[in-house]
Order: structure tokens, then C-alpha cells, then sequence
């Protein structure tokens, strides 16, 4: 089989209108790292756009959150979603635009969409026992681990139908294999090659780039291996997007055994989280719709 492209960059390269990361964002992420910075600065940001200023609103009155009075500031907004978790939500805002945005003839993209936030939900509950300083990181590592899927989805439909096709009858073949001989790159790659253009940190361009394979990874491992692992017991629950369900009863055979020691989990913590996925998808079904509600 003859592959579509010689490599990522062949396909970058034949795209014009690939996805931008919001300015703001990085905005927020540098007034964070400012320790003189508050949360009165991150809305001044906000402000300066009206749709982002109405998308924030309405995500701080949703039922995700939970108010009794409604909030009227985008300070008060800033408050009620948390001050170490705007960055994180307007990571989703933006995602939630990208799927929002695609063409789909049925519930793929919802399906997609569903498997990205749970994998953020889940690695950041993960990630709390081992190091919660990085749960913002590890939470936009999972939102972000399959944005190269949905970017061939986007642009190479065909070809994104032809590898779910083959899914399912090469069962033994890893996905990876299989997007490696039809597209001539991985979505893992297309997701690092992203990761590099928006200029995201090192930890969340490794965990995209790593999350199939975290033993090659030889740096920030933490993160890696936690969306990995997350990524696994999501599509043993379920929720897979369009990615194979493995067995429960087998899930440790496709959980990386470098990973579970990179973080000193075992079966039974494994067991565990399986267990709390229910909670994790209502807590996923209520984010999308609160960011929904301010499209």
C-alpha cells in the first residue's frame, strides 16, 4: 500500500487552514506564571473578548458549577471556575469550538469529544495522588492527547474512515501501525507536530506525542504516563472514541508496566479508577454541556 504522505510535515504542508491556538490563552498562561499577577489581570483578558467574556459567564452559571445566585462579572466568573483552572477551561472552550466546527455525519466527533475530556478528567484525578502540581498539565495533556486524530478527521476523512476500517479487521495491528502505513504518519505525530506549533510545554507535547507508547519517553514521565494509562481505562469503560475497547479483564496487558512504575500504581489502583468511571463520565457529560451552553 502506496502511504498518503511521506510524513507529517508533507501533510502540513498541503493545509492552509490549520487551527490556531487563541492568543489569550497564552496571555493567561503568562500572567500565571507572574507571581505579582491576579485574578482581576487573567479578567481583563477575558474581557477584551465579548464571545469568550459570554462563553465564560455561562459556563460559571452552569449546573457545572453548581451556583445558587447568578454571576454577572467576568471576575466573579474567574472566582467560581477557579483561578488554577480558567487555563484549563479555556483549553476546553477551544477544543470544544475545534469538534464543534468539524462535519460529522453521525456521533463520531461526539464520541471523540466525550473520550478527550474524560482522559482529562480521569489523568488529572490520577495525577493528584503522585503530584498534584501538575494536574493543569496533565488535565490540557489528556484534553489534547488525540487533536492529531480529529486534525486527520478534519482534513483526510477518507482516509480517517479507511483506518477505522482497518480497526477493525486487523485487530492485532496497533492503531498507530495502521495510521503509519495508510497516512505515512501517526496521529500522535500529527498531535506533537500541533503541540510544536502552538508552542505548548514540553510535558504536554511528550504525553500527546508518548501516550501509545510512554516507555520511549525519557522525560516527563509523570504526566506521560498518567494520560496514558487514563487513555487505556477510559476505552476499557467505554468510553474509546474511535479507538478499541480492550477487556477490563485484560486491561493490564495494555496498560505500559513502565508506566504503573513510573507513578507506583498497581493492579489495585488500576481496579480503582475503573471503578470511579461512571462518576467520571457525568463529570464529562456536565462540562460538555456547560461549554456547550455558551456557543
Amino acid at each position: 500500500m502506496e502511504k498518503k504522505f511521506t510524513d507529517v510535515g508533507a501533510f502540513l504542508d498541503t493545509v492552509s487552514d490549520l487551527p490556531v491556538l487563541p492568543s489569550n490563552i497564552q496571555k493567561i498562561t503568562d500572567i500565571m506564571s507572574d507571581e505579582s499577577k491576579s485574578a482581576e489581570d487573567i479578567s481583563a483578558v477575558i474581557a477584551t473578548d465579548q464571545g469568550l467574556t459570554s462563553k465564560v459567564l455561562k459556563i460559571a452559571n452552569s449546573a457545572f458549577y453548581g451556583r445558587v445566585s447568578q454571576v454577572v462579572k467576568i471576575s466573579e466568573s474567574v472566582v467560581v471556575i477557579g483561578l488554577l483552572n480558567i487555563k484549563s477551561m479555556l483549553y476546553a472552550i477551544f477544543m470544544e469550538q475545534l469538534y464543534g466546527g468539524a462535519k460529522d455525519d453521525g456521533n463520531m466527533l461526539s464520541s471523540m469529544w466525550m473520550h478527550s475530556i474524560s482522559v482529562a478528567i480521569l489523568s488529572q484525578r490520577m495525577i493528584e495522588k503522585v503530584n498534584p502540581g501538575e494536574k493543569d498539565t496533565a488535565y490540557t495533556a489528556g484534553l489534547l492527547h488525540d487533536i492529531g486524530e480529529l486534525i486527520i478527521f478534519k482534513y483526510e476523512p477518507g482516509y480517517f474512515n479507511e483506518i477505522l476500517g482497518e480497526l477493525k479487521n486487523e485487530q492485532m495491528l496497533p492503531r498507530t501501525t495502521i495510521e503509519e502505513t495508510i497516512m505515512g504518519f501517526t496521529h500522535s505525530d500529527l498531535g506533537a507536530a500541533m503541540a510544536r506549533k502552538w508552542s505548548l510545554p514540553r510535558a504536554i507535547k511528550n504525553a500527546i506525542f508518548f501516550h501509545h507508547n510512554p516507555v520511549d519517553c525519557d522525560s516527563d514521565k509523570t504526566v506521560v504516563s498518567v494520560v496514558h494509562m487514563a487513555d487505556v481505562i477510559c476505552c476499557a469503560s467505554g468510553i474509546s472514541g474511535t479507538d478499541r475497547k480492550p477487556a477490563v479483564k485484560d486491561i493490564m496487558k495494555f496498560i505500559s508496566k513502565e508506566a504503573t512504575e513510573n507513578v507506583k500504581f498497581g493492579k489495585s489502583e488500576i481496579q480503582y479508577y475503573l471503578s470511579i468511571m461512571g462518576d467520571i463520565r457525568a463529570e464529562a457529560d456536565k462540562l460538555i454541556e456547560s461549554v456547550k451552553g455558551g456557543r
